[in-house]
C-alpha cells in the first residue's frame, strides 16, 4: 500500500486540495482543529478588546460573535467536498446556538 504524498496531488485545481489531503491524512482532525483555534483566537481576542476598550470584558458575547464566525467557516468549508464531516458542522451549529443563547440570557447591562 503506498501512501500518497503532496507530489502525487494536482495542486492546480486550488488550495484547497491541500487542505483536504492533510484533513484525510488527519482522519478528520485537521478541520476540527483549525476551526477549534479559529474559534479560540477570536473569542480570546473579543473579550481582551472588549476589556482593554471597556475595561471589562463579557464572555457570553465574545463566545457568540465567535462561535457565528466559526459557523460561517464551517458552511463555507462545507462547499468543499471531504473538508468537514457534516458531523462537525452539526456539533458545531448546535454549540454557537449555546453561546446565543447564553448571550441572550446572561444579564450584564
Amino acid at each position: 500500500m503506498t501512501f500518497e504524498t503532496l507530489t502525487d496531488l494536482n495542486a492546480s485545481e486550488g488550495m484547497h486540495v491541500v487542505f483536504v489531503h492533510a484533513n484525510n491524512v488527519t482522519n478528520g482532525l485537521f478541520s476540527q482543529m483549525l476551526l477549534f483555534v479559529l474559534f479560540v483566537v477570536i473569542a480570546l481576542g473579543s473579550f481582551f478588546a472588549q476589556q482593554r476598550l471597556r475595561g471589562r470584558g463579557d464572555f457570553p458575547v465574545s463566545a457568540s460573535v465567535a462561535g457565528l464566525v466559526t459557523s460561517g467557516a464551517v458552511a463555507l468549508m462545507l462547499l468543499v467536498p471531504g473538508m468537514v464531516h457534516p458531523w462537525t458542522a452539526v456539533v458545531t451549529f448546535v454549540i454557537t446556538g449555546i453561546f446565543v443563547l447564553w448571550m441572550m440570557t446572561s444579564s450584564r447591562d
